[in-house]
C-alpha cells in the first residue's frame, strides 16, 4: 500500500504572541505556548509584542529547550523588525537559544535594571553569587529592597534547583514608571506533582491532580523533599520558600504567579488569590515562579520578614535562621 501524500507533511503550528505579558495574564501566554505542542513545526510571531515581563520571557525559553528536547523545529518570525527584539537580545534571550543574531545596538556598561537570562547554577554554593547580582543590578545602593531581593532570588532558585530535575533559568528587572522589581525563574522539569510523587513526599497522593499539587506547595512546612534527613540528622528543607515569598510580596503590594504543569496560580497584593487549569491537554512541562515587589512599601526589610515569620507561624527558635523552600 503506497502511503498518501498528507503521511509525508509534518504538523505545523502557527502561534501570535500576545502583546503584553505581565503576572496576572501570564497563564494566556502559556496556554497559547501550550496549542503548539502537538506540532512538529512550530512559527512564532513577536509582530505584536510590546512588553514581557522577566518570568514571561524565561517562560518562551524554557518552552523552546522543552522542544528542542522533543526534536520539534521553530522558527521566529517578525522578530528582528520589532523594536522590542532589541531588549530581548539585551537580556540574552537569543544566545540561551543558540541563536546568533546580530546586535544592532550598543550595550551600555553597567547597571540597566535588568539582569540577562541566566541558567539556574548547579552547585548550591552559586545560589547565593548569581542572588546578589539579581539584587545588585536593581538595587545597587544595597538598601532595604537589595536585602529583600538577594533574599527572595535564593528562596525561587533554590526552589527550581531543588524540585525541577532540569534545565531552568532566572532573570530580574526594575521597572521605573511603576517602581516595581521583578524576579523570576521557569524551568524544563518536571512540575510541582511529579516532585511530590518520585520524591515519595508524605504529601503525595496519587489521586491530587496538579492543581492540588500547586496549592499544597504554597502552604507554609510543604515540600516534595523536607522529609529528607540531611547529614545533621534533620532535613535543612523546611518548605517554606513560596509561603515566605507570597506574604513578602502581600506585604508590599506586589504581584506573585505560579504555574506548574496543568495548572496556574496568581495572586495581586493581599487581595485574594485566582486560579485554575488550563482547558484541554494544555500544560507547561516544568514551574514557573514569579515575583514582583512595590518599591515603595518596603522601608524595613527585618520587619517584613519578621512579619512574615510570624504570619506562617515560624517563630521557633530553629526556624529564624533556616528559611528555605
Amino acid at each position: 500500500m503506497v502511503d498518501s501524500a498528507e503521511d509525508y507533511v509534518m504538523s505545523s503550528a502557527f502561534i501570535q504572541l500576545p502583546r503584553w505579558a505581565f503576572e496576572c495574564n501570564l497563564h494566556k501566554l502559556i496556554a497559547v505556548l501550550g496549542s503548539a505542542d502537538e506540532a512538529e513545526s512550530i512559527r512564532i510571531d513577536f509582530g505584536a509584542v510590546q512588553y514581557y515581563i522577566p518570568c514571561a520571557i524565561l517562560s518562551i525559553v524554557a518552552k523552546i529547550k522543552t522542544w528542542d528536547s522533543l526534536h520539534k523545529k521553530w522558527e521566529f518570525i517578525n522578530f528582528e523588525q520589532n523594536p522590542v527584539s532589541r531588549y530581548f537580545q539585551r537580556m540574552e534571550f537569543c544566545s540561551v537559544l543558540g541563536w546568533e543574531l546580530k546586535e544592532e545596538f550598543s550595550r551600555r556598561l553597567g547597571s540597566e535594571d535588568f539582569v540577562p537570562i541566566a541558567r539556574v547554577p548547579s552547585l548550591e554554593q552559586d545560589v547565593a553569587g548569581i542572588s546578589t547580582r539579581l539584587a545588585s543590578c536593581i538595587e545597587p545602593a544595597q538598601g532595604e529592597l537589595f536585602r529583600l531581593l538577594q533574599f527572595s532570588s535564593s528562596e525561587i532558585i533554590l526552589n527550581a534547583k531543588q524540585h525541577a530535575a532540569g534545565e531552568g533559568f532566572v532573570s530580574g528587572q526594575y521597572a521605573p514608571a511603576k517602581r516595581l522589581a521583578r524576579i523570576g525563574v521557569a524551568d524544563c522539569g518536571i512540575g510541582i506533582r511529579n516532585s511530590f510523587k518520585y520524591n515519595d513526599s508524605r504529601h503525595y497522593r496519587p489521586e491530587m491532580s496538579e492543581l492540588d499539587a500547586l496549592l499544597l506547595a504554597l502552604q507554609p512546612r510543604v515540600s516534595s523533599t523536607n522529609h529528607r534527613p540531611s547529614m545533621y540528622g534533620h532535613s535543612a528543607n523546611f518548605g517554606v520558600g513560596l509561603s515566605m515569598m507570597r506574604q513578602l510580596m502581600a506585604q508590599s503590594l506586589g504581584f506573585m504567579v505560579l504555574i506548574s504543569g496543568d495548572s496556574w496560580w496568581y495572586q495581586e497584593s493581599q487581595k485574594s488569590p485566582q486560579y485554575g487549569a488550563f482547558p484541554g491537554h494544555l500544560r507547561f512541562d516544568g514551574t514557573i515562579c514569579g515575583v514582583a515587589f512595590q518599591r515603595d512599601q518596603i522601608d524595613n526589610y527585618p520587619l517584613m520578614l519578621k512579619a512574615a515569620r510570624i504570619a506562617l507561624g515560624l517563630q521557633e527558635p530553629d526556624d529564624l535562621d533556616n528559611i528555605f523552600i
